[in-house]
């Protein structure tokens, strides 16, 4: 039987460490059933969805014969007749601006399959925000904070990201039908017995054997900066990109006064607005798991004893302008 995951998102819940390592262990895991094919530049599958989404990043040779359309075919053709699980995996098939993937198609191109499954993991969207907007400050394109905030209270998007995880299901659902979707919590995933991988692994029923897979080289781990260390930092060194040092500098010094505290960008005030702003989506996606699945929830942000922006005083400005100063 020819059977299909396609691994929808979101952004930001290990998405790049899933895609990295079954693309590293793609051999051993053919040895088992399992196909995760290797197309354009990099371990995801962003190239499949340049129907939809523009991608200028992806250069033309990549796809081939025919383009984006007939890299599409080329997959169907070699993939759909197999008697295996084939793993498809790409964040931007569940964006939602400003482009869409239209999901009828998809769902149409994906047909010549058994069995379709959807896979989306949802996270809380305190620390889903925050994350998108670290990734943008590692570029210097992060915009003020709480101009960030009030973008995604009015609009439910981050940096064209969806933080509603309803209105996302309700978009898949333009194409798959409710049994095809598997809905994950992102933390209930990574804090299982097995790990990330694990958690995925049970999610969607495959049987892989894990202790025997390569694991990922360090320098290619995707770890999250401090927060709170990597805003003071971009501060200091506007309009010009922190340094991975700076951060660094600045973590030090908030560990000095902070040290076992989680932080976060967002004020305790910015937290709450955008806890109310989606907890009704979340209680609504969480309704509709599946009876028989892993129970389902989206893990709440715990935030009452984390350093916020807003509880950083004058004093630790002065000493880390001092101590960039001396620094430099």
């Amino acid at each position: 039987m020819a059977r299909l995951i396609l691994h929808v998102g979101a952004h930001k819940t290990g998405t790049s460490y899933l895609q990295r390592i079954l693309h590293l262990n793609r051999d051993l895991l053919a040895r088992h059933g399992v196909i995760y094919p290797d197309l354009g530049p990099n371990p995801a599958h962003h190239i499949l969805t340049t129907p939809w989404i523009d991608n200028p990043e992806i250069a033309p040779h990549w796809y081939g014969p025919g383009g984006p359309e007939g890299l599409w075919q080329r997959v169907i053709a070699d993939l759909a007749d197999r008697d295996a699980t084939v793993i498809l995996s790409a964040e931007p098939f569940s964006r939602m601006a400003p482009q869409a993937v239209d999901m009828v198609d998809l769902a149409a191109r994906c047909r010549r399959f058994d069995d379709v499954t959807v896979v989306y993991v949802a996270r809380n969207q305190v620390e889903l925000a925050q994350s998108i907007w670290l990734q943008r400050a590692k570029t210097g394109g992060a915009p003020p904070v709480d101009r960030f905030v009030a973008h995604a209270l009015e609009a439910g998007l981050a940096s064209g990201i969806p933080l509603d995880h309803h209105a996302v299901y309700q978009h898949l659902r333009r194409g798959f039908a409710h049994r095809d979707i598997r809905l994950a919590d992102y933390h209930q995933l990574r804090t299982g017995p097995d790990g990330l991988l694990g958690g995925f692994c049970q999610l969607t029923g495959l049987e892989l054997p894990l202790d025997d897979l390569t694991p990922l080289p360090a320098e290619a781990a995707n770890i999250s900066p401090d927060p709170l260390a990597t805003l003071l930092a971009t501060r200091l060194t506007h309009p010009d990109p922190p340094s991975a040092g700076m951060v660094a500098w600045v973590g030090r010094r908030l560990n000095q006064r902070y040290p076992k505290q989680r932080r976060c960008i967002f004020t305790q005030e910015e937290i709450a607005s955008l806890v109310r702003k989606f907890n009704a989506s979340n209680r609504a996606v969480e309704a509709l798991s599946h009876s028989g699945d892993t129970a389902f929830s989206v893990t709440a942000a715990q935030s009452g004893d984390w350093v916020t922006r807003d509880t950083l005083t004058w004093e630790i400005w002065a000493d880390l302008a001092r101590g960039a100063y001396h620094a430099a």
